[in-house]
């Protein structure tokens, strides 16, 4: 009876983060105001100091959930998904016939035309050996397997959820993976209907609509991701490193205007079946509609998606990148005189047009025929987000430029929990966050010292009675302060106004190596039996390692922070 009692006591909280964030917005105004004196030492002081001004005091609470709203945004993201569904089940997409004759045909028709000739190209015959050697289970959640344990034991000795058109392709893997066969035996499957659509936090404006799909389906719809981004990358789109491209192409555009970034509304959701069947081979298709789900349960409800995938399905992002920037090198090669054919385009235009899933950077000059021709087929601009004028502002992949600087706002969100190690992570994370975004403001670290968002994190860690730890530059956000070396750093910290803050230990050994105290977040409870046999299949079938199927994973269950020791021999690295 006491120890019922004491589960259901909670802990008042050291503080509530939400009440403070408005605190430090109007410490982020004073500090930033560009008509501020305080700015004597800005390098981005004038036009590029004044966007970056707006952009963070705007957007600075941007991804801050509160509770209260949770439900209400996920509701509203259900609802748009449905709506979204709808709206592309009805659309006139008015494609061509494939045997129609180029020159009869009007622009539009022949940017589709050349795009799928192009895709055919890309893609090329379809190789089933490729296709099973690229198959494997993801580390997320599918139908029957729980967000606790997601470990490759447990998602290959539970019942394997599948649909009824991918079961015999999964049989066909098992004869065809023979050490899988031997080992491990047929798994046992459970034939379902279809995926279940859930949603995941994007900010505090709305939510994010994924598909838990089945995990049979999963593992092969991981192996026709893994083909097309292989396909991909022979023609120049690396999917592993398009993201540093874009943000150094939205850089330079920034400067020269030459190149437009386009952005597209629920993109994911708006790659329609008819679109996908008139542009893709046969062959391809046909396996894709395969391991896809024909039905999505939406609120308990069975719904057919007009999309040929959405988010949580492996090869929604390749294959939506390969559309893109089909249609995107299609549409430059109409519009370009010179050009001769989509293939030759895609070498002169090589480093100007590049796609990363629904983020589009190409020549501006085509901007307004790409965005009509890709809401032909269904996608929506954003407008927000897509920029092609003469205003000199660029976003691609999580990059703001203005000028030829990232002027992207830091964006304040809510703590992991209401404990107070994960309030003192919060504040670290803050803290940290902040420090980088005002350096790329103010230029060296020197000019930090005297601003009031500083001073008033300081503050709040100081009355909340925390133990500063100091931790190396390249350890996590959320681990304590980092620390270059600067006492005046931890003189906001450690300052004696009433309220003193202790401080961790550092010790450095004879040989320069520095032992110290940091956060740390775990799961406590472990997988206790992974599968032995499982493990030796994984690993003569990806003998490089394969980060996504894990073994032994934590299951997560009553995860917390809690202090761990470090060591680093370049704790004082600016690296």
């Amino acid at each position: 009876m006491l120890q019922s009692k004491k589960s259901r006591k909670r802990r008042t909280p050291l503080f509530s983060p939400l009440a403070h964030v408005d605190y430090v917005a109007t410490a982020l105004k004073l500090d930033l105001d560009p008509s501020g004196t305080h700015l004597a030492h800005s390098v981005g002081k004038g036009a590029a100091m004044q966007v970056a001004y707006e952009l963070q005091t705007k957007d600075f609470s941007k991804k801050f959930r509160s509770s209260r709203k949770m439900s209400d945004l996920s509701n509203k993201a259900l609802d748009k998904f449905i709506k979204v569904n709808q709206v592309l089940g009805d659309f006139d997409f008015r494609l061509p016939s494939p045997d129609i004759r180029p020159h009869r045909c009007s622009p539009r028709d022949r940017a589709l035309l050349r795009a799928r000739s192009l895709i055919h190209h890309v893609l090329g015959d379809f190789d089933e050996h490729e296709w099973f050697t690229g198959c494997k289970h993801s580390s997320g959640v599918s139908l029957g397997i729980k967000f606790q344990d997601t470990s490759l034991t447990a998602k290959w000795e539970t019942r394997m959820t599948c649909t009824a058109r991918a079961r015999p392709l999964l049989l066909r893997y098992v004869m065809w993976d023979t050490t899988l066969r031997s080992l491990f035996g047929t798994p046992n499957f459970e034939i379902v209907e279809g995926s279940r659509a859930t949603t995941v936090p994007k900010d505090d404006r709305s939510d994010r609509l994924i598909c838990i799909e089945p995990t049979g389906n999963m593992y092969l719809q991981q192996g026709l991701a893994s083909v097309i981004t292989a396909r991909l990358r022979k023609f120049g789109i690396d999917i592993k490193w398009q993201q540093r491209l874009h943000r150094r192409l939205a850089l330079v555009s920034s400067v020269t205007g030459r190149l437009a970034t386009i952005d597209w509304a629920s993109a994911s959701d708006s790659v329609a079946v008819d679109v996908c069947k008139f542009l893709l081979p046969p062959i391809w298709f046909e396996v894709l509609s395969a391991v896809r789900c024909s039905s999505v349960l939406v609120r308990g409800k069975a719904m057919t998606p007009a999309m040929i995938s959405s988010m949580g399905i492996a090869f929604t992002f390749p294959l939506e990148t390969l559309i893109f920037w089909a249609l995107a090198v299609s549409t430059v090669s109409l519009t370009d005189d010179s050009s001769t054919s989509c293939l030759a385009e895609c070498q002169t235009f090589r480093n100007d047009i590049t796609v990363f899933g629904d983020d589009c950077i190409l020549p501006t000059f085509a901007a307004r025929d790409y965005m009509d021709i890709m809401s032909s087929v269904g996608f929506t601009v954003n407008s927000e987000k897509s920029f092609f004028g003469e205003y000199r502002f660029r976003e691609s992949c999580g990059l703001d430029a203005f000028e030829f600087r990232n002027v992207r706002p830091y964006h304040i969100r809510a703590p992991s929990g209401s404990s107070p190690r994960a309030l003192e992570a919060w504040l670290y994370t803050v803290f940290n966050g902040l420090l980088k975004k005002y350096i790329s403001y103010f230029g060296d670290l020197t000019y930090v010292y005297d601003k009031y968002a500083f001073k008033y994190l300081a503050a709040l860690f100081r009355s909340a009675g925390f133990t500063l730890r100091v931790i190396p530059v390249d350890y996590p956000d959320d681990s304590g302060l980092k620390w270059r070396g600067d006492r005046r750093l931890l003189d906001y910290f450690v300052k004696s106004d009433g309220q003193p803050c202790a401080c961790s230990d550092v010790l450095q050994d004879m040989h320069g190596t520095c032992t110290f105290q940091f956060l740390r977040y775990i799961y406590p409870h472990q997988n206790p039996n992974p599968n032995k046999a499982l493990e030796l299949w994984r690993a003569l079938k990806f003998p490089g390692g394969d980060k996504a199927s894990t073994f032994g994973d934590p299951i997560r269950i009553g995860g917390k922070y809690v202090v761990a020791i470090g060591e680093s021999f370049k704790f004082f690295s600016d690296n």
